[in-house]
């Protein structure tokens, strides 16, 4: 497992807060891609998913409860 890119994790909260990564890309003032790349980089660098995704609407696993 790789140490989690700081940036990321803000991202995660972001997403997290908003619960949507729509609304979080807002909020960051970033591109929607760009808060979905950096949180499926996050999944990949701790080797889990964060979020259950059902078409548009998400919801954190426990994985993403305990991060």
């Amino acid at each position: 497992m790789k140490s989690p890119n700081i940036e990321h994790i803000h991202y995660f909260v972001a997403v997290v807060e908003t619960g949507s990564f729509t609304k979080a890309s807002k909020k960051l003032r970033k591109d929607r891609s760009s808060v979905g790349q950096a949180i499926a980089l996050l999944e990949i660098d701790l080797g889990v998913s964060l979020f259950k995704r059902n078409g548009p609407s998400i919801k954190v696993t426990d994985e993403g409860e305990a991060l």
